[in-house]
């Protein structure tokens, strides 16, 4: 997005935001910049477009985008996650993931994979990111808006749908301390499972 000029990042961020509503006819205001590419231009430029940038935790990516070419595979990407899960008792804050949803095979290994390790995962409860962010309208129509629960914002909040889809997540370690993990899929993905 950096390369692009001013013009190119509205018009990018606009047709991205039109073709997800034409498709399930919401406009989400979170926003994840292809490969993290962003500064404070873009983030400004966004933020005039009424969207809210969102970024994982750097050294949090699955590589799940490495699984269709080979050099990852669906147990790697689990490993990696389990290895991360393990670190959330004794962790001091949370942290965002990185997933794509570009191939079946990495929308294959978060359901397959990493949702069924998370929900195994004693003491951890997901909840959408607008609820981790304390923000009760992750629509720009209003649709679909969150309940938010006393302490929201990764202190402790629980979520009333303890099966809701998984994407961007709240999780709370084993000893209570609100530890914010997230699964960031890609925009479209994430609009579509928390409808």
């Amino acid at each position: 997005m950096t390369s692009l000029t001013n013009e190119q990042i509205v018009a990018e961020l606009k047709w991205t935001e039109k073709a997800i509503f034409d498709n399930i006819g919401v406009t989400p205001i979170y926003w994840r910049p292809p490969f993290g590419d962003v500064d404070a231009r873009v983030r400004n430029i966004a933020t005039q477009l009424g969207l809210k940038t969102s970024i994982w935790t750097q050294g949090f990516d699955t590589n799940d985008w490495n699984i269709p070419q080979g050099s990852a595979t669906p147990q790697s990407v689990v490993d990696t996650f389990k290895g991360w899960l393990a670190k959330v008792p004794s962790m001091s804050h949370g942290f965002i993931v990185l997933e794509h949803d570009l191939f079946p095979e990495e929308v294959n290994v978060s359901i397959n994979g990493v949702l069924p390790v998370t929900y195994s995962t004693k003491g951890l409860v997901m909840q959408p990111i607008a609820q981790c962010l304390n923000d009760g309208k992750p629509y720009r129509e209003g649709a679909g808006t969150v309940k938010l629960l006393p302490g929201g914002g990764g202190n402790g909040a629980g979520s009333d749908n303890k099966n809701a889809p998984a994407s961007v997540q709240e999780f709370h370690s084993h000893d209570g301390q609100g530890v914010l993990v997230a699964l960031i899929l890609t925009l479209f993905f994430d609009t579509v499972m928390n409808l």
